[in-house]
């Protein structure tokens, strides 16, 4: 699975990615004071909801909240055992080549 993160200025959404597609999708107020131990728990939770798990092959990230990158990087390290792909952006699309690749196309373009 793919964790996908669009940190934008009032919300910041969640996207599992699948196989088959998309697993979840949450939104939730951005706040540039949490911690990662916060988010990995509302993660966590959400996802097992769902009855899925709290790992992932990749993490891909855009964010316009600089405050938020050292947050979603512990996070990925600590809570999800991976590396976080984080681009400072202010647009991204994400591409998916197929059911288990995925490609970050960023553009810096207003």
């Amino acid at each position: 699975m793919l964790l996908a993160i669009d940190v934008g200025n009032t919300n910041t959404v969640f996207g599992v990615l699948g196989e088959d597609g998309w697993l979840g999708v949450w939104r939730r107020a951005t706040d540039a004071n949490e911690t990662e131990d916060q988010l990995a728990a509302w993660l966590g939770s959400l996802l097992a909801l769902k009855g899925l798990p709290l790992e992932f092959e990749g993490v891909v990230c855009a964010s316009v909240v600089p405050q938020m990158n050292a947050a979603l990087s512990h996070l990925a390290r600590k809570w999800l055992q991976v590396e976080i792909t984080l681009k400072p952006l202010r647009r991204f699309l994400l591409f998916i080549t197929s059911s288990t690749k995925c490609s970050l196309f960023a553009s810096n373009v207003a």
